[in-house]
């Protein structure tokens, strides 16, 4: 049985990964839009808070990686990303899906 402090670590690391904008932004895109590549994915953040600079979308991608909130595949010159739902938390699909209906109303 996992101890106090490694079940905090993990809650604590859950809400690290969503701190941030751009990966919020990503993961909402995805969810609407699986199977997507960097170029979408760049477009749509763009639209919605300005211009990203390519190594920062490719931090936040990677962090999402390592975090399996998403999984990158393909091949070197057609590589996509879409949500890892086994991995990623039930919880932040059911709120990005709510803010999704709030947005559409």
């Amino acid at each position: 049985m996992a101890n106090v402090m490694q079940i905090a670590n993990k809650i604590a690391e859950e809400f690290t990964t969503l701190s941030n904008i751009y990966r919020v932004l990503i993961l909402m895109y995805l969810n609407n839009n699986n199977n997507s590549n960097w170029s979408k994915i760049k477009e749509f953040i763009e639209q919605s808070s300005g211009i990203v600079n390519p190594n920062t979308l490719h931090f936040h991608l990677k962090s999402l990686i390592n975090m399996r909130y998403i999984k990158r595949s393909g091949s070197r010159d057609s590589i996509t990303y879409k949500l890892d739902k086994e991995n990623i938390p039930k919880f932040i699909i059911e709120t990005i899906e709510s803010k999704n209906n709030e947005l559409s109303k």
